[in-house]
């Protein structure tokens, strides 16, 4: 059943457990977004948030704030499982498909609790109650920073949320140089500033 976005800011104003999950052998645009949608979340201080993904991902994307938060399935496949069951709020980042998260994708299937997906492939299979899917988009983090301002619009995310935003983005635009227009750019413009604010050294790739 789909819902509106009224009905996920709703459900947003009371405690959730929230599992963000994305796919097996995850890139920059998947931890960067999963982790960027991680840190919004928390600063709203009323829910449990939880990050999973099916695989382990390559060393040089594990300098992002909270990445040692992250539940990796083939290490702790129990716990995961037990997140997922009990989760009332689903979030399915850069995944178009449950083929795409092995062995998790069956459990998150069958999850009795509101599903939302965000991601630019084309075709999204995965049954879910909420999208914001659009395959013209640099990334699934330029589609979390929508998604986050569709819930809270003029958010001022916090430096830890930009920085893994702005990985997503980079990583998957080759360093802005394909899959980019001006919104995404007045995006990554709007990070950097953050960043250059904060005198957080951005991430060297």
């Amino acid at each position: 059943m789909n819902i509106s976005l009224t009905a996920i800011k709703e459900q947003l104003k009371t405690s959730q457990r929230i599992v963000i999950v994305t796919h097996t052998n995850p890139d920059g645009d998947a931890i960067g977004s999963s982790l960027g949608l991680y840190h919004f979340l928390y600063t709203l201080r009323i829910h449990q948030v939880a990050v999973i993904t099916p695989t382990p991902y390559p060393v040089y994307l594990q300098f992002m704030p909270a990445n040692e938060k992250v539940n990796i399935y083939t290490h702790n496949t129990p716990r995961c499982q037990k997140l997922v069951a009990e989760a009332t709020l689903l979030f399915v980042l850069d995944c178009n498909a449950a083929s795409r998260l092995d062995d998790l994708g069956k459990h998150i299937v069958a999850a009795d609790c509101t599903k939302i997906l965000i991601d630019h492939h084309l075709s999204p299979e995965l049954p879910t109650n909420f999208q914001v899917w659009d395959t013209s988009a640099s990334s699934t983090a330029e589609l979390v920073y929508d998604f986050i301002q569709m819930i809270r619009p003029q958010s001022r995310l916090t430096e830890a949320a930009v920085l893994c935003l702005y990985t997503g983005i980079a990583t998957d635009t080759g360093r802005f140089k394909y899959a980019t227009n001006a919104k995404t750019l007045q995006t990554v413009a709007y990070f950097r500033r953050r960043i250059r604010h904060n005198n957080r050294q951005q991430p060297n790739f």
